[in-house]
């Protein structure tokens, strides 16, 4: 009656939630489909994030709609070396959605690819992000990590009443 709303019932909060990130560069190989190593917990309400496989798995009694979202930036160690990058979701072993960008004669030193897509998860469902990327000489490939500026991240959360 007083206009106030509490937002402690379970049906008014966006939780399951996880918030994780790379906290150092991640080498990558040539062409090579790479799962993401996030291994930094932010946030993690139902303790969904595994940071040995870097899967998050839908808890037990949680399914529903979820907003995954992040940010993967692909590195290189000199300019003009990444011919392509390219971003994979996965949910349980099939691709979800994906990004690619190819930089054809123009290749770059680094690109970063943001996403975000809703998806419907199962209890036991488990989402991951992998990456592949393309350089044209010789030289380092990697997923760009820090802690601190949280460069390369993963997040996601039960959307409410969806």
């Amino acid at each position: 009656g007083a206009g106030n709303v509490t937002v402690n019932a379970q049906g008014l909060q966006n939780t399951p939630a996880f918030s994780v990130s790379l906290s150092a560069d991640q080498s990558i190989s040539d062409n090579v489909f790479t799962v993401v190593a996030y291994n930094n917990v932010i946030l993690d309400t139902d303790n969904g994030f595994s940071t040995s496989t870097y899967r998050y798995t839908c808890p037990s009694g949680k399914g529903g709609q979820y907003f995954i979202g992040g940010l993967v930036i692909f590195n290189t160690s000199a300019n003009s070396v990444l011919n392509y990058a390219d971003l994979y979701i996965y949910k349980n072993t099939v691709i979800h959605s994906y990004q690619i960008t190819q930089f054809n004669s123009n290749p770059v030193k680094q690109h970063s690819h943001q996403f975000g897509v809703i998806m419907n998860l199962s209890d036991g469902d488990y989402v991951e992000i992998q990456g592949r990327a393309d350089r044209t000489v010789a030289g380092t490939l990697n997923f760009r990590g820090d802690t601190a500026k949280e460069e390369t991240r993963f997040f996601g959360y039960k959307l409410i009443g969806a």
